[in-house]
């Protein structure tokens, strides 16, 4: 029998009180393991430091399973993402460049004698799907203009133009989401269908306001923080027509905003933000 990957998260004031209550949790889960009669793949066990201050990061964290320390990296592959100690996306976005290239390429070939029907069904199992997973967390690094740029090879690739066409009518004419459009939509999706993550204005006054059914934009103290889903989430939404925002069914909301971005075809969050139309 084989379990799903166990994750724990520990923080503390100080690096030995997160070295402390990480031993703690290891010694109970090494505990449960033994009394169930299973086995601890200490072998794929590690622990990663994640903080933003490179010298706390080089401090070596020693937690122990009933045998050996468990060994400390600077990134590693989680569910398909690839997590780095400066909680950056620098090892993800390569990763995901070299896969997508490859896709890219096979695009190429195939335009030669496949129909653009083809092409598209290609495109969307073996590179729309790629992108789309997990840029709800990435999407907002600023390496993410090396997606988009095979991204933009690809779709010219499709139609047959040259190298420096530009792309934005072509995205249209082919009713794909250019990569900066795709986060923007996932970002919305992820508001509609997680309501109780936000708060709305009207619930931090006694009176109606202008805005008052936008949602409150999280205080923050750090710049890195912007990117998060909640906080972009909430930027993103409020910005939505509000023929959009008052959409209660799922399906008929995706399919209302991906139209409506497919009509824009944003190149970035911040002309999608500075938008009159939105």
């Amino acid at each position: 029998m084989f379990a799903d990957d166990t994750s724990y998260l520990f923080s503390g004031d100080s690096m030995s009180e997160v070295v402390e209550n990480a031993q703690s949790s290891v010694n109970s889960v090494v505990q449960w393991i033994n009394s169930n009669k299973l086995v601890l793949n200490a072998s794929k066990s590690l622990i990663i430091n994640f903080n933003l201050r490179e010298i706390i990061r080089k401090e070596s964290l020693l937690v122990k399973t009933s045998r050996k320390s468990i060994p400390q990296e600077k990134c590693t592959k989680f569910l398909g993402i690839y997590l780095d100690s400066n909680l950056k996306w620098n090892t993800h976005i390569d990763s995901l460049s070299k896969s997508l290239a490859s896709s890219a390429y096979a695009i190429f070939k195939l335009k030669s004698f496949s129909s653009d029907k083809v092409l598209l069904s290609f495109y969307y199992a073996h590179f729309y799907s790629k992108v789309k997973y997990g840029i709800l967390f990435w999407g907002r690094s600023n390496l993410t203009h090396r997606i988009f740029l095979i991204q933009k090879q690809v779709v010219r690739s499709i139609v047959g133009v040259k190298k420096r066409t530009s792309c934005r009518n072509i995205f249209r004419q082919l009713g794909l989401l250019p990569v900066p459009a795709i986060y923007i939509l996932e970002i919305l999706m992820f508001v509609k269908e997680n309501p109780k993550e936000f708060s709305v204005n009207n619930y931090n006054h006694s009176y109606n306001t202008r805005r008052g059914k936008d949602f409150c934009i999280p205080a923050h103290r750090l710049s890195m923080s912007e990117n998060n889903p909640r906080y972009m989430g909430s930027l993103l939404f409020n910005k939505l027509p509000e023929r959009f925002k008052s959409e209660t069914r799922h399906k008929q909301f995706k399919f209302q905003v991906m139209h409506f971005l497919l009509s824009q075809c944003y190149y970035s969050v911040e002309e999608y933000l500075s938008d009159s139309c939105t």
